[in-house]
């Protein structure tokens, strides 16, 4: 009887793990549909155009939409040819 008691308390302590680890794993998933949105707003009306000039510590980029993979890409310049891009311009 003792047996029967503890697969019963066992077995209802299975279920509640199971319950919340179910919950758990679907809390990223709103995460991952609020970064798709944010995507799909970062295209250019045409392409290579600059999107974005930055600069850190003594890194120069720039940020280039790509229609053709529909993704940016970033490319690495020196301080010369960094001052004469603008954002906007075709690269």
């Amino acid at each position: 009887m003792k047996i029967f008691k503890i697969l019963g308390y066992g077995s209802i302590i299975f279920v509640i793990l199971v319950v919340f680890g179910t919950m758990l794993q679907s809390i990223p998933q709103r995460q991952e549909q609020e970064t798709v949105q944010t995507v799909q707003k970062v295209k250019a009306q045409k392409n290579n155009e600059i999107l974005k000039k930055e600069q850190k510590g003594n890194q120069y980029f720039i940020v280039v939409w790509d229609e053709d993979s529909e993704y940016t890409i970033v490319y690495y310049l020196d301080k010369d040819e960094w001052d004469t891009v603008n954002v906007g311009d075709i690269y």
